[in-house]
C-alpha cells in the first residue's frame, strides 16, 4: 500500500477508496529480536531520506528528530499546517500519546505495529485470486457476511506514528546515534 493522506484510492481499492490509510510508508518486520533489527534498518532507510538536511549514523538526535518531521508532516504544500504538525508529532512522541498526521482522513489511520495492523484487507476473490477495484480496509472485528461500510470505525488509538517515530529513534541511537 502506498502512503496517501486520505483514504487510498487506486487499483485494488473500491470506487470511493479504502477507509483506512497513512500518510507514510509504515515498516513491518516481525522478527524474534524484539524490534532491534528494524529499527537500526529504518534509521537507515531514512538516512536516505531526502530532507531539510543530510543526516547519518553520526547525527545529532535534534538532526534526526527535524528529518523526521519532514518525513511524517510532508504530506501538505501549507507551511501553518507542516508547523502544527511538526509540534503534534513531537509532543505525542516525547509522551508517548496519540497522534496522526493526516490531514484529510485523520480518524481513520491505520494503527499498526511490527506485525501488522488492527484492521484487515478485505478483497473479493475469483478463483482465490483477489480482484482489481473490490479491495477494501475494515475494522478487525468485520465479519465475512459484513458489508465494508457497517465496518468503518473510528481509530481512537492512533498510537502508529508516536511509536513508529520512536523507533525510528531508537534505531538510529542503536547505529551509534547521538
Amino acid at each position: 500500500m502506498k502512503a496517501q493522506d486520505a483514504p487510498y484510492v487506486g487499483v485494488w481499492s473500491i470506487p470511493g477508496g479504502m477507509q483506512y490509510g497513512l500518510s507514510y510508508y509504515k515498516f513491518f518486520c516481525d522478527y524474534a529480536d524484539e524490534g532491534d533489527t528494524c529499527s537500526r534498518g529504518m534509521a537507515q532507510s531514512l538516512y536516505s531520506f531526502p530532507s531539510v538536511r543530510a543526516i547519518d549514523a553520526r547525527s545529532t538526535e535534534a538532526d534526526v528528530r527535524e528529518v523526521l518531521a519532514d518525513f511524517f508532516c510532508s504530506g501538505n504544500k501549507d507551511g501553518t499546517w507542516f508547523d502544527a504538525c511538526k509540534r503534534g508529532l513531537f509532543a505525542a512522541a516525547d509522551a508517548d500519546a496519540s497522534f496522526s498526521p493526516m490531514k484529510t482522513a485523520n480518524d481513520y489511520s491505520l494503527e499498526c505495529d511490527f506485525a501488522g495492523c488492527a484492521q484487515k484487507f478485505r478483497c473479493t476473490e475469483q478463483a482465490g485470486v483477489p480482484q482489481k477495484g473490490t479491495c477494501v480496509w475494515v475494522s478487525a472485528d468485520c465479519g465475512a457476511a459484513d458489508a465494508p461500510s457497517s465496518c468503518k470505525k473510528k481509530n481512537g488509538e492512533k498510537m502508529t506514528t508516536a511509536t513508529e517515530f520512536n523507533r525510528y529513534l531508537d534505531g538510529h541511537r542503536l547505529l551509534g546515534g547521538s
